[in-house]
């Protein structure tokens, strides 16, 4: 299996497979300490899914209504004063209710927790790369082998920052 380092290596041509300060930057690279990296990108990508969920309920929700409303019509009209078939109907509909809410919290919090793992693969290496580089800004003897973790995105931009901030000798 593959990992950032070993494409970053083979690529920079700086670093060994033992080494040690690569491995260090590796084993610090795959720890997650804080959910919201960048608490406004993260939170506008949630607040986005957000939106997209309260509107989806209300559709299906105005959908799910209208429907009973139309079958208590059509009862109605085909069987005239048969007012039990059109209380058994709203009864589904109170018994279908409880329902749709579990279902849409459930789905809600698994969609929202999916965007915030998202966001983060996203938000984390930008925010490491601006790190380093204001620290490489700051004192040029910090530079270093930067990699990002297995699942985050933009691995390359990790190789670029490496390509061109090469070590001293």
């Amino acid at each position: 299996m593959k990992t950032v380092g070993d494409d970053t290596k083979k690529s920079t041509g700086t670093g060994t497979a033992s080494d040690p300060i690569i491995e260090q930057a590796k084993a610090a690279a795959n720890r997650r300490r804080i959910l919201l990296i960048n608490p406004r990108f993260q939170l506008s990508v949630m607040v986005q899914g957000l939106l997209l969920i309260v509107i989806v309920t209300a559709l299906f929700y105005f959908y799910e209504t209208f429907f009973l409303f139309q079958v208590s019509q059509i009862v109605i009209e085909k069987r005239g004063t048969e007012a039990n078939l059109v209380e058994a109907i709203e009864g589904l509909h109170s018994l279908m209710f409880p329902w749709f809410v579990m279902v849409l919290v459930a789905v809600s919090f698994i969609i929202m927790s999916f965007l915030l793992l998202v966001s983060h693969r996203i938000a984390g290496p930008i925010y490491h790369a601006c790190n380093y580089l204001n620290s490489v800004g700051e004192n040029p003897k910090n530079k270093r082998f930067i990699t990002f973790r297995e699942k985050d995105y933009f691995h390359e931009l990790a190789e670029a920052i490496n390509r061109a901030l090469p070590k001293d000798k």
